[in-house]
């Protein structure tokens, strides 16, 4: 056959695959996304308009498709819903599929669709797959109770889930006496006997978190909450929906949500002060129809507040006698194990003095203020008690939880990492590591102050630091109590270069191909994990003075998979550097501010060698720049974060004195928080990366 021929017939196929085909024959309440699998991510397009994309503009063939890693199944259940064939709407199939039961293949007999297609679809429509053993318990499942719907409907107004027709709890393990006693009420539907656990690790804080769910079988009842809940795609409250709730449902929205609070009074005794039901997962709008509801069903008046300033996180407030008309109402469902949202006795039972006292159940904030002081003295003390029997809450991650920590850097992308062109958004996580590779950071701290460890190493100090940290804190954790020892008062610890700041410079510099970066005060590791965790930098050398921190930084580079070239050397940069042949493309790092950050006593720190600032400047910084930017690239940057120290701005001295040699070319903006905890918010600010070219 003729090329010509065959061009030909190749067309004639294509105008047949395209002929009829029109957008609005797609399901406009599909959203026109797929849920993709993990297992079919290699050969699936996530929407229609990519598809029209590839078959309007570039004009491929079916043939085009499959040579381009796309599905010959997919390509052709495309064109079946584009050329208007699709007969079935999303709702009816989510009924026919989440509560009828019917199989894919059922539904397709019923509604002339082939079952090749019907995975796509119901893909594309965006409803989880049931498997034959969800469709038949369905089919099969007892009939849930009045009681039971009304539990259902109030813990989904709190924590509860519908995943399309199985109804799920999940509570911190913390709560799991609560949970329980939830799971018993619904262990007919369930197949497990008994509560699931599972844990994850929040890199954030440190902590693992541990708690405990279960979930029912599939069964219509709950596809019909879901379809109440969730009839705008997140969960909502309507009016409908209220009309549900009755006494043991609210009862039950409040164990999940709500709170109340107690004052102790000249007769010794609680007092109810107030209540809150915590609805901030709804709009304000929302909580204005719950609001009403509340006064024209139940007769108690609430006020909307926010919890993070205007318009943010809406909750309901009830006053004194509103909120006794609310616990009066939901007291005689509340079981055992959430007693304490509802009663004023806010101390805890169990014997202090036992080693398994689980701290966490020590009251804090609030509660902890309205104790008698001889029961303040009484929690102090136990917690005092236990960390200097365990001794300094040093951080110790196991290798999955540095894995996951690591993960989440290399995980990172352009969206995550910047609000703006040249603004990196503040992201602590994964500071960990650091952490846990440089221990001797806690006997560090900024010039003027007390290290975290000479705060805990003094009794008297470190019993009023516990005392702060549960008056204004929270929880006495191994975390909690990290982050008062740095914040003790206004002595202030040394601080983490941020990995997620370093892998966007890397980023912002590589231009889509690799760097090579050289860092001459490498410091506890930030930098270098942004570089190990990012694909754009192929070698990374580091130099810097202390010992500790390059055994730190070499056990880093040790315990990470990376495609970077990790390599550290220890000495003084001022030396080192003249020894470093290699050409690089980008010079990154953060010297001292002068004396800002004390490290060590040691003559070879910078701020010991040159004790005056003009010295320092002039005879350390300047020649170390310098010497560095000769290490580039014709094409290279030097990038910098440096900050003031006390009244002197080293950024604009150092840029003066280098102005024959280097000029600023570019800034780079990072933002990082800035106000202790105590404050109740997380305010952030911004600081500089200048970035310096040869002339």
């Amino acid at each position: 056959m003729k090329d010509e021929s065959i061009r030909k017939m190749v067309e004639s196929k294509r105008l047949a695959h395209v002929g009829g085909i029109d957008v609005k024959n797609v399901p406009p309440s599909s959203g026109k996304e797929f849920v993709t699998p993990s297992h079919r991510r290699n050969k699936r397009f996530s929407s229609f308009e990519e598809y029209f994309d590839l078959l309007g503009d570039k004009k491929w063939s079916v043939k085009e498709f499959v040579k381009n890693g796309y599905s010959k199944s997919q390509v052709v259940a495309f064109n079946f819903i584009a050329k208007g064939k699709l007969n079935i709407s999303r709702d009816l199939f989510e009924t026919e599929y989440c509560v009828n039961f019917l199989s894919l293949d059922e539904i397709a007999s019923k509604y002339g669709i082939p079952r090749d297609y019907m995975a796509f679809i119901r893909e594309h429509f965006g409803i989880k797959r049931i498997g034959a053993k969800g469709l038949k318990n369905g089919k099969e499942s007892s009939d849930i109770t009045d009681r039971q719907k009304k539990i259902a409907i109030g813990c989904l107004l709190g924590d509860a889930k519908v995943d399309h027709s199985s109804f799920f709890v999940k509570h911190s393990d913390k709560q799991r006496g609560y949970c329980d006693f939830v799971f018993r009420e619904f262990s007919e539907h369930c197949t497990m006997r008994k509560l699931k656990e599972d844990s994850s690790y929040d890199d954030r804080y440190d902590t693992l978190n541990r708690y405990v769910y279960f979930y029912t079988k599939n069964h219509s009842y709950f596809s019909k909450l879901r379809r109440l809940f969730y009839g705008s795609g997140e969960k909502s409250v309507t009016e409908e929906l209220l009309c549900e709730v009755d006494d043991l449902a609210l009862a039950f929205w409040f164990m999940d949500d709500g709170t109340s609070e107690f004052k102790v009074l000249k007769d010794g005794n609680y007092h109810l002060s107030c209540a809150k039901l915590f609805t901030c997962s709804f709009s304000y709008d929302q909580n204005e129809v719950i609001r009403e509801w509340l006064e024209n069903r139940w007769r108690i008046s609430a006020k909307i507040c926010f919890k993070d300033g205007v318009n943010s996180n809406p909750f309901l407030f009830f006053r004194k006698d509103e909120a006794k008309k609310l616990i009066d109402i939901i007291r005689p469902h509340v079981c055992d194990e959430m007693l304490y949202k509802i009663s004023g006795d806010c101390r805890v039972g169990g014997n202090l003095e036992s080693s398994s006292f689980d701290l966490s159940k020590i009251p804090t904030k609030g509660r902890f203020s309205r104790l008698s002081d001889r029961e303040k003295n009484s929690f102090v003390s136990v917690v005092f008690e236990r960390y200097r029997k365990d001794g300094f809450p040093y951080i110790v991650l196991d290798s999955d939880a540095l894995k996951s920590s690591f993960d989440r850097i290399c995980n990172w992308k352009k969206q995550h990492l910047f609000v703006d062109e040249n603004i990196i958004k503040m992201n602590t996580n994964s500071t960990n590591i650091i952490w846990h590779f440089q221990p001797h950071m806690f006997d560090m701290a900024i010039n003027g102050s007390l290290s975290p460890k000479q705060v805990f190493g003094d009794d008297i100090l470190f019993r009023d630091a516990i005392r702060r940290r549960l008056t204004y804190g929270g929880s006495c954790s191994p975390s909690g109590i990290r982050s008062v020892l740095k914040e003790y008062k206004n002595n202030r610890s040394i601080s983490n270069f941020l990995p997620s700041v370093a892998k966007a410079v890397y980023m912002y510099f590589s231009n889509d191909r690799q760097i090579d970066v050289l860092d001459f005060c490498a410091g506890f590791g930030g930098r270098l994990l942004g570089a190990l965790g990012s694909r754009c930098v192929k070698r990374y050398v580091g130099i810097d003075v202390l010992g500790e921190n390059c055994d730190g930084l070499k056990n880093m580079i040790g315990a990470f998979d990376s495609e970077c070239e990790g390599r550290i050397v220890q000495g003084q940069c001022e030396n080192v550097l003249k020894g470093v042949p290699d050409a690089f493309d980008l010079v990154f790092t953060s010297p001292p501010y002068f004396n800002t950050e004390i490290y060590s006593n040691g003559i070879e720190q910078s701020y010991n060698k040159f004790p005056e600032y003009e010295d320092w400047l002039t005879h350390w910084l300047v020649p170390v720049v310098v010497e560095a930017s000769e290490k580039l690239r014709d094409t290279g940057r030097v990038a910098l974060s440096l900050g003031k120290c006390g009244k002197h701005n080293v950024i604009d001295d150092l840029v003066f004195l280098v102005r024959s040699k280097l000029k600023m070319s570019d800034v780079i903006y990072f933002e990082v928080p800035s106000i202790s905890y105590r404050r109740g918010f997380k305010p952030k600010k911004r600081e500089k990366i200048i970035v310096l070219e040869k002339r």
